[in-house]
């Protein structure tokens, strides 16, 4: 997962995340790895352990983001 973060992160370092997902209430917390850092407030993580809960919240909220972008494609290819 990709997020916007004002501090900069070292690849490789592992610790707790607790993020809140767009549009939601919902909080989300890991342990995880960083993968990759962007000087411009960029990182990629790497979930090591999830709850199932949060795992399940996930999913739900990627699934919901697809479903909005792919309406958003078709909407547009009828223009």
């Amino acid at each position: 997962m990709a997020l916007h973060i004002p501090t900069a992160l070292t690849p490789g370092t592992e610790g707790k995340v607790q993020f809140t997902l767009p549009h939601t209430q919902l909080p989300i917390r890991a342990e995880a790895k960083v993968c990759w850092y962007r000087e411009q407030g960029q990182a990629g993580l790497s979930f090591l352990s999830l709850s199932p809960s949060d795992t399940s919240d996930l999913q739900e909220w990627l699934a919901l983001r697809f479903e909005q972008l792919a309406v958003r494609k078709a909407s547009q290819s009828k223009n």
